[in-house]
């Protein structure tokens, strides 16, 4: 599982996780696609016994809008219908993005869409929620409740006033879309009179984990790898480690 991590000036840090099962569109638009992120050259750095060394991947940045006051709305459903939906105030991440929409879906604790006769008509994996148009000119209140509906696409919307579009515009999110690769390295301490640290590579669902030692006696600046990665130790003992990057490539 991804660690949480925080934006400074070397690292890409997550600061949360998204809580619908993100999606995501092989046709997404050229602004959603990847960012790299990596380590500064030449800075030296201390972390810690089991701290973070080394960040590094790509990423889909994300967005979101915050919803201030409790959203009702009746939404023209099945045979015109209307049906009730109801937003508690929170923030609605980016959650889906298609060929022609991005999807702002609030947490299914935090709303409601009903239907007259049949109660509840969203499951988990549905969205109730707002989405914008790609080129920022529509936005819609909308609900997409295809797993209620057995998996056919079914999607209601309504078009959001002037004045909620100018109430309601997205934001750059501290938390990521997607992350397509994360690559990182810890330090998990200097004992032994060795150097330990283990590489974590994950991509997709896949994940895996590989030890490295490196036998260390206090000599400074000495230049050790990990999978091409060349660092200087700059100073270590067992509490905390001094480096600096000089490869990453």
């Amino acid at each position: 599982m991804f660690r949480q991590f925080i934006f400074t000036t070397s690292l890409l840090v997550l600061s949360g996780c998204v809580s619908q099962t993100v999606k995501t569109s092989n046709n997404a638009p050229e602004q959603f696609q990847a960012i790299k992120f990596s380590p500064i050259l030449g800075e030296e750095l201390k972390v810690e016994t089991g701290d973070e060394i080394f960040v590094e991947g790509e990423y889909i940045p994300g967005q979101s809008l915050n919803i201030t006051r409790r959203i009702d709305k009746l939404i023209p459903g099945s045979m015109l219908i209307p049906f009730p939906i109801t937003i508690e105030p929170s923030a609605l991440n980016m959650v889906k993005i298609t060929r022609n929409w991005k999807y702002f879906c609030a947490s299914p604790s935090l709303s409601t869409a009903t239907f007259p006769g049949l109660g509840s008509v969203v499951r988990t994996g549905d969205c109730v929620g707002i989405r914008e148009s790609i080129d920022g000119s529509e936005m819609q209140w909308v609900v997409d409740n295809s797993e209620y509906n057995q998996g056919l696409n079914t999607i209601w919307t309504l078009d959001l006033t002037m004045e909620e579009r100018q109430e309601f515009r997205p934001i750059q999110s501290n938390t990521p879309f997607k992350i397509k690769t994360l690559s990182t390295i810890i330090f998990d301490g200097y004992y032994g009179k060795q150097l330990h640290f283990t590489h974590e590579y994950a991509a997709g669902s896949q994940t895996k984990l590989q030890q490295f030692t490196f036998d260390y006696d206090g000599n400074l600046n000495m230049l050790v790898s990990i999978k091409g990665k060349r660092f200087t130790i700059i100073q270590a003992n067992n509490i905390s480690l001094s480096y600096q990057w000089e490869k990453l490539d």
